[in-house]
C-alpha cells in the first residue's frame, strides 16, 4: 500500500536530483563523455556501448579525448586507459574509479 501512495503522490513531480540514486552521477558522466566522443568524431549521437575506436577514433583524436577528459573530470587518464575501456561506458567508469567513489564504479 505504501508503495501506491508513494507512486501517486510523486508522479507529478519532477525527477529528484540528489545524492540517492547512486546511478544518477555514472549517467551524467556517460552523458558527458558520450558528448565528448561525438563532438572529436563529428557525430551527431553516442551510445553508450559504442567503440571510439571503431567509430573512426584514431590515435590523434584518442590523445584529444584523453586530454578533454583529464581537463573535464579533473583525472589522470593515459591512452593506456582508453585503450583498456574504449567505449563511453569504459571511460564513464573509469572517471568514476579514478574519481576515487568506490561507489561509482568500483575500485582499480
Amino acid at each position: 500500500m505504501a508503495d501506491v501512495w508513494q507512486s501517486t503522490n510523486t508522479a507529478g513531480l519532477p525527477p529528484h536530483e540528489g545524492g540517492d540514486d547512486p546511478t544518477a552521477h555514472r549517467r551524467t558522466v556517460e552523458q558527458e563523455v558520450a558528448a565528448l566522443f561525438a563532438e572529436l568524431l563529428g557525430l551527431e549521437q553516442v551510445d553508450v556501448d559504442d567503440n571510439f575506436f571503431a567509430l573512426g577514433g584514431h590515435s590523434l583524436l584518442a590523445a584529444r579525448l584523453v586530454a578533454l577528459v583529464r581537463t573535464r573530470f579533473q583525472v589522470e587518464m593515459t591512452l593506456l586507459d582508453l585503450f583498456d575501456g574504449p567505449t563511453v561506458a569504459g571511460v564513464a567508469a573509469f572517471v568514476d574509479r579514478a574519481s576515487g567513489d568506490p561507489s561509482r564504479g568500483g575500485t582499480r
